[in-house]
């Protein structure tokens, strides 16, 4: 089917990206379709009798809503007209499901449809790939830790200026290793989601304040993150004179 792609998760590249951030919007596509085709059910028979008569008919309510929310979040990228022909489509899966299982067809129509513009709702609003999109939520295969994959993506960021120090600056708090060192500035990656201030990260800081006051070789530090920080990190590093810069 021409625009569906069930690799979206991975930014269509299965190969050489992983989702590792377990955002999975795949799996909330199909969560959000599946209550509302098993809510939807339910309520009707709550409705119409005053109890749930039967719970094969929300299941199979559930299981339509939940195909038709894997569909639709497929069709995030597309246009209404894409989008009207597999909502056409999910709606037939859904009444040929409800005939196949003895079910009511129109019923059956109608969680498909239910669960496929539900997850296109729910792609429209987490985005291409996830919540923080493909450029930041996905990390290459070959990367084997979230650190490793913000050095990469740091240097990506800086045109491959400047160079990891393999040597630590030194400090009165130990040693400071740095990401990137590019002429008089000092790089800082975080990679990490809503990256909080922690008290390792908080000495991080604090030596980074350091060799700004006494190494003359360092007259900038930059801290880069890539999926959020706490504001109560950011005033930190405002108050330290350390500058920071929030990718989207």
């Amino acid at each position: 089917m021409a625009g569906f792609n069930t690799y979206g998760y991975v930014g269509g590249n299965p190969v050489m990206l992983t989702d590792r951030t377990g955002e999975c919007p795949w799996c909330v596509s199909a969560g959000v379709g599946a209550v509302f085709g098993g809510g939807t059910e339910a309520g009707i028979q709550l409705y119409q009798h005053g109890r749930i008569v039967s719970w094969s008919r929300v299941g199979y309510a559930t299981g339509a809503g939940a195909l038709g929310g894997l569909l639709g979040y497929g069709t995030r990228g597309m246009g209404l007209l894409g989008f009207g022909l597999v909502l056409g489509g999910e709606g037939l899966i859904g009444a040929g499901y409800a005939c196949a299982t003895g079910e009511d067809p129109l019923r059956g129509a109608l969680y498909g449809v239910l669960g496929a513009g539900a997850g296109r709702i729910v792609g429209k609003v987490l985005g291409s790939a996830g919540r923080t999109g493909a450029g930041n939520s996905l990390i290459p295969k070959a990367v084997y830790t979230l650190g490793q994959w913000g050095e990469v993506r740091l240097a990506q960021v800086l045109g491959g200026a400047g160079f990891k120090p393999t040597k630590a600056f030194m400090t009165s708090l130990g040693s400071r290793y740095v990401d990137r060192f590019v002429e008089s500035v000092a790089h800082e990656v975080k990679a990490g989601l809503n990256v909080k201030l922690t008290s390792a990260i908080r000495k991080q800081v604090l030596k980074d304040a350091e060799l700004l006051r006494v190494n003359p070789a360092i007259t900038e530090v930059y801290w880069h993150f890539f999926q959020g920080a706490d504001q109560k990190l950011l005033s930190f590093l405002n108050q330290n004179n350390i500058k920071y810069v929030l990718h989207n």
